[in-house]
């Protein structure tokens, strides 16, 4: 439907400048108007799967999957921005440029607390570290570890979805789970 509304603008465009006497493209709704297009969240099933195959990628596949955290905040969190106490992350996103709390789910934050008494790290040191490496992973690399997770996870099988467009956006949770994200107080 994008490319299609794409097209239509094109031609619209085409039109106003007096290009073309008539729009080719007919557009019946608006991008995002049926909700059933959308992504699909995975089963209880299809996370199970993907949970075992997770191994040294655990931590990864949980903080998307809770936090619905975009890639470049994932990558880019660091254990400063969580609060212990609370149990949630403070986090100035780097798309929209706004705080947002999100709180941590218990299973997600006995995980971080699990890597932070392994690494001992600083408050700047990333969430998110290679496993063999021990460095920040890149967008890229995230990008093939996530890949690499759903073949593990499928081993074989076809894919329900487009993994790593839902392990990121908070779609890697039961349907029934809700991502609990507030606007920090200004």
């Amino acid at each position: 439907m994008l490319d299609v509304a794409i097209l239509h603008r094109i031609f619209a465009f085409a039109v106003e400048t007096e290009l073309i006497e008539k729009n080719p493209v007919r557009l019946e709704g608006r991008p995002g108007d049926n909700p059933g297009g959308g992504a699909q969240p995975f089963t209880g099933d299809e996370l199970a799967k993907l949970r075992a195959a997770a191994g040294e990628d655990l931590l990864m596949f949980q903080l998307f999957g809770w936090t619905g955290l975009r890639r470049s905040d994932a990558i880019g969190l660091t254990r400063g921005e969580i609060d212990w106490q609370s149990a949630e992350i403070s986090r100035l996103t780097q798309k929209r440029k706004k705080r947002v709390v999100l709180p941590i789910p218990q299973e997600l934050f006995f995980a971080l607390e699990a890597e932070r008494h392994h690494r001992q790290p600083n408050l700047q040191d990333r969430v998110l570290l290679h496993p063999g490496a021990n460095k920040p992973l890149s967008p890229k690399r995230v990008y093939e570890r996530v890949k690499a997770l759903g073949r593990r996870g499928w081993s074989g099988e076809r894919a329900p979805a487009p993994l790593s467009r839902h392990l990121r956006g908070g779609h890697a949770r039961p349907r029934s789970e809700p991502v609990g994200c507030r606007e920090a107080p200004r």
